[in-house]
């Protein structure tokens, strides 16, 4: 007899936690981004692809995560009346 295993589900203790780490390892992407693209620009003297690259990168996620997460707040709370 072949036993089936159950799907598995994430309790929202465990989704709390992945979202945290998530939203911790953006955060050190977004400085780690900054912080090179600042200092390799000091240290060359001048702005150049390579800049231009690791800044567009670092804009770019961060536009990609502000419509992400105002998109999914308006769809999460459509029809939600405003109680004050």
């Amino acid at each position: 007899m072949i036993k089936k295993e159950k799907s598995w589900k994430a309790d929202e203790m465990e989704k709390a936690i992945n979202f945290k780490a998530i939203r911790l390892a953006w955060v050190f992407v977004q400085i780690a981004l900054l912080v090179f693209t600042i200092v390799y620009t000091l240290a060359n003297h001048k702005w150049d692809l390579i800049s231009t690259i690791t800044f567009s990168m670092a804009i770019s996620s961060s536009t990609v995560f502000w419509i992400a997460k105002i998109f999914y707040t308006k769809k999460m709370t459509v029809g939600i009346e405003d109680e004050e």
